[in-house]
């Protein structure tokens, strides 16, 4: 595989650069039990991770009133604002990697700004990106293309030339959707069958191929290539 003319790199956050899928499953079970719900691995896989909580909210417990939901979103940032995160293997090699050759990087997430503020004091994140979207700024969350296709907006770029990192497939949806370029982050390799261009485990050996003032190549793990343009306007 080989991907050329990318401009940037789009950044979903969990699953991603933090390992969350182990406490997002934890706190949607212990719900789940609370209201003789069940879920399973699959919908895990389509409906929660990677998705708003109001909309798995919606999927899963039209049992609750607005008031209800309103109470349980609130938890989930108690929640979330006491977890000890753990960066994904290799992500912050790689974003430095990308911040030495100028290479533009937006977190576009499902989350809200006050989880990526827990996650940016856990780790030396702030500059590692040129651009945020939340879940605050975006009334249409994944699996529509809207905060893809605003975070290549705020890098001024095309989102045809865009990569976006996603574990989920809500997030490989909606990186579709805005019509960029999608690399599967973990174990999930159903993310093929829906058009992701490969699956990698992490980030760990990415490396620079060879550079020039207008461009590098990246070498990702396994197999494959990206070919950045340089942008020293960032």
């Amino acid at each position: 595989m080989h991907l050329d003319n990318i401009h940037a790199l789009l950044f979903d956050m969990d699953g991603v650069v933090i390992d969350t899928h182990a406490s997002v499953e934890f706190f949607w079970n212990q719900l789940a039990r609370t209201h003789q719900v069940t879920l399973t691995n699959e919908d895990f896989e389509r409906f929660i991770h990677g998705t708003q909580s109001r909309r798995t909210l919606k999927q899963y417990f039209p049992m609750l009133n607005a008031g209800e939901m309103q109470k349980i979103e609130q938890d989930i940032a108690i929640y979330e604002d006491n977890l000890t995160y753990q960066l994904v293997a290799g992500v912050l090699d790689f974003l430095n990697l990308l911040k030495q050759h100028h290479i533009p990087t937006a977190l576009v997430t499902s989350g809200k700004q006050r989880k990526v503020d827990s996650v940016f004091a856990q780790f030396d994140l702030a500059d590692k990106f040129d651009a945020i979207v939340t879940a605050d700024v975006i009334s249409r969350g994944k699996p529509h293309p809207d905060c893809y296709e605003l975070g290549a907006k705020k890098l001024s770029v095309s989102p045809q030339n865009c990569i976006v990192f996603e574990d989920s497939l809500s997030g490989t949806h909606a990186g579709l959707s805005a019509r960029a370029q999608v690399i599967g982050v973990g174990k999930t390799s159903i993310l093929l069958d829906i058009g992701a261009v490969t699956v990698i485990p992490n980030f760990v050996d990415f490396s620079v191929k060879h550079s020039d003032p207008k461009q590098i190549t990246l070498l990702l793990p396994g197999s494959g290539e990206l070919t950045l343009i340089r942008r020293f306007d960032t």
